[in-house]
């Protein structure tokens, strides 16, 4: 599928997203943010935010939501504001959220500038992995940290920094890579 028809399928069901997927996504979102363990003070770049599950269960001095697809961030930027004290955030207080429309290849974020970066379940998904991993790494401080998430099916990305973890759990339909941005 072209970037255009993805764009186009993730605009048309972005409402449904959470109905149809959340179920899966949360162990995944959990498992990452268990090896990343954000602090309050970091800033956290989540680049495929998608909705914005990932928002509600992490406390960060600001979260930059990154997404291709504006009807995902309307639905985030709905999570964002309406989130903080909810049944589906027991969590507390959502954070400064900031939104961005823009493609994971062309991050149009300042070098060097995130604590930490995840991507969950949306690197297949670029058309250019190994730009899409660039950027990622571009945008991160030296010494951040980084947690992937891939289906299974696709390939692990290259261009990973050396000592980056590899997770594969049969429960779990993704492969996770975890790191740290070489200096």
């Amino acid at each position: 599928m072209g970037k255009l028809e993805l764009l186009r399928d993730y605009n048309a069901t972005a409402h449904l997203y959470d109905k149809r997927y959340r179920d899966e996504q949360i162990p995944k979102i959990n498992f990452l943010l268990d090896k990343l363990r954000p602090k309050e003070g970091d800033i956290l770049l989540d680049v495929g935010c998608g909705t914005g599950l990932l928002f509600e269960r992490v406390s960060c001095r600001l979260i930059l939501g990154v997404d291709i697809s504006i009807n995902m961030l309307r639905e985030a930027k709905k999570r964002a504001r309406e989130g903080a004290g909810s049944k589906q955030n027991p969590f507390g207080k959502i954070k400064d959220v900031e939104l961005i429309l823009a493609d994971a290849e062309f991050l149009p974020i300042r070098s060097g500038s995130m604590d930490i970066v995840v991507s969950i379940t949306a690197l297949q998904l670029a058309g250019d992995q190994d730009r899409a991993i660039y950027e990622m790494l571009r945008v991160l401080k030296d010494q951040g940290s980084f947690g992937i998430s891939i289906i299974k099916k696709a390939s692990i990305p290259k261009g990973l920094p050396n000592g980056t973890e590899v997770y594969d759990m049969e429960e779990i339909k993704d492969v996770f890579c975890v790191g740290r941005k070489e200096r």
